[in-house]
């Protein structure tokens, strides 16, 4: 995995090499169910009802992460800015006040 961040374009770019096929890894990605299955981090699972996926440009991708420590609700919201299939998917994440903004 490499990340990079680019402070002229307020960019973060993670870019990882998986040992599966092209193919089968971007239509992981953009499955509710197996998104759900990957997401967030150890302790924050994504109910497979918290996921959604708009794949086009300008659709929405958003996730619902829950602590197993407490139950809190931690949502990510963003927009596609390119899908290119089946080698490129381009989000934007929205900044918000609160998990429910």
């Amino acid at each position: 995995m490499t990340v990079r961040i680019d402070t002229t374009r307020g960019e973060l770019i993670d870019e990882r090499e998986l040992n599966a096929p092209r193919a089968v890894v971007f239509k992981a990605f953009l499955d509710p169910q197996q998104v759900a299955y990957f997401w967030g981090p150890v302790g924050m699972p994504v109910p497979a009802t918290g996921v959604k996926l708009e794949a086009w440009a300008g659709g929405a991708f958003e996730t619902l992460m829950v602590s197993d420590d407490d139950g809190s609700e931690h949502l990510m919201r963003c927009t596609f800015v390119e899908i290119v299939e089946p080698e490129l998917i381009v989000f934007k994440e929205h900044a918000m006040a609160s998990p429910h903004a």
